[in-house]
């Protein structure tokens, strides 16, 4: 799909968000939680909602998220997103000879990274870009998680 497609794609669902009342829905279920952050005695009924209200709806496009206190004020949500295309090209430069000529010199055991062990052991979920190189080089079979 190129990059045309997947706005169109993207500005096709939006439509029907709006369309179908998801909008609507959502707007109304988030307005009735009782989550002011001006007020610092809702602080917990704000932090909930970031828990079971945004993070959720979050995650499906792509981010991780986290709650953290703030000292100054109500608590925060933090969420990041890494394109499957960025972290592909990270682990790729990762094991380019150069990189690891750099480990070699750098490190007593450096010489002792290969690629082939790479994925050996990992008791998370790899993220999908070093999955695919991993899988591409036939060092990991999908699903993205190697079993330990």
């Amino acid at each position: 799909m190129n990059r045309d497609d997947s706005r169109a794609a993207a500005i096709a669902r939006a439509h029907a968000y709006f369309d179908d009342g998801g909008f609507v829905a959502d707007l109304r279920r988030r307005v009735a939680i009782p989550s002011s952050s001006q007020e610092p005695g809702r602080a917990e009924a704000l932090r909930a909602y970031l828990n079971d209200e945004i993070a959720p709806t979050l995650a499906p496009l792509g981010f991780t998220s986290r709650i953290l206190d703030n000292a100054l004020g109500p608590p925060v949500l933090v969420a990041e997103r890494i394109e499957e295309a960025t972290v592909y090209e990270i682990t790729r430069a990762l094991w380019q000879k150069s990189t690891l000529d750099l480990l070699a010199a750098g490190h007593p055991r450096g010489k002792e990274v290969a690629l082939e062990g790479a994925t050996r052991g990992l008791g998370v979920p790899l993220h999908p870009g070093a999955a695919r190189y991993y899988a591409e080089h036939a060092v990991l079979s999908l699903p993205t998680r190697a079993t330990p």
